[in-house]
C-alpha cells in the first residue's frame, strides 16, 4: 500500500510541475462498477482522480488523468492505479464536453472470504480505454453521465482478461 500511494502522490506532483498558463484541472469522485472477467464478479466501489488539460487550441483540450479505483463485491476486493493521456473536446455554446483516454497502470483483487482462503493482491498490469460525458451544472461543476471503460489485465499465470466498468459522478474545476 505504501508503494501505491507514492506512486499516486509522485504522479500528481508531475501533473501540477508541467501546469501551463490557462490550464485546468479537474478533481473528480465517481460510484463505479467494474466486471472483473477472471472470476466473472462485479465490484461496486469509488473512482477517484484527477486530470490536468494543459493543451488547448480551439475547442480540442489535451491533457494527463490520473485515477485509483476501490472496490468490492461477492467476498472480493478490488482496486487499480491507472495514469494516461486524455482528450476533450468543449464545443462552444453546448454545456458538455466529451472525453476518450487512454490508460495503462496495474490493478487486481483479493479474496476475502472465510478462512482459511485468503489471498493477497494480484497486482497485473492493466491498459485501456475510458471515455465519458462531463455535463456542466455551475461554472465550475461538472456531472460525469456516464463514464465507460474497457481494460485488459494481464495474467499472473493464465491469459489476459476483459475488465470493463461504468461509473457516475461529481468533477470540480480548478481554474
Amino acid at each position: 500500500m505504501k508503494r501505491f500511494t507514492s506512486l499516486l502522490l509522485l504522479s500528481i506532483a508531475c501533473m501540477f510541475g508541467t501546469r501551463a498558463a490557462g490550464a485546468q484541472v479537474g478533481v473528480y469522485g465517481e460510484f463505479s462498477a467494474t466486471h472483473d472477467g477472471a472470476i466473472s464478479n462485479w465490484y461496486k466501489g469509488g473512482t477517484f482522480g484527477l486530470y490536468d488539460e494543459f493543451l488547448h487550441g480551439g475547442p480540442i483540450h489535451l491533457g494527463a488523468d490520473v485515477r485509483a479505483t476501490f472496490a468490492s463485491g461477492n467476498q472480493y476486493h478490488y482496486r487499480d492505479f491507472l495514469i494516461g493521456p486524455r482528450l476533450a473536446v468543449k464545443p462552444p455554446i453546448l454545456p458538455v464536453k466529451p472525453y476518450i483516454q487512454a490508460a495503462v497502470g496495474f490493478g487486481g483483487n483479493t479474496y476475502v472470504g472465510p478462512a482459511p482462503i485468503k489471498t493477497h493482491y494480484s497486482n497485473k498490469l492493466q491498459y485501456g480505454f475510458i471515455g465519458g460525458l462531463d455535463y456542466t451544472l455551475l461554472p465550475y461543476i461538472d456531472l460525469r453521465i456516464p463514464e465507460i471503460s474497457y481494460m485488459r489485465m494481464s495474467g499472473v499465470t493464465g491469459p489476459s482478461v476483459n475488465v470493463v466498468g461504468v461509473g457516475f459522478g461529481v468533477v470540480v474545476r480548478i481554474p
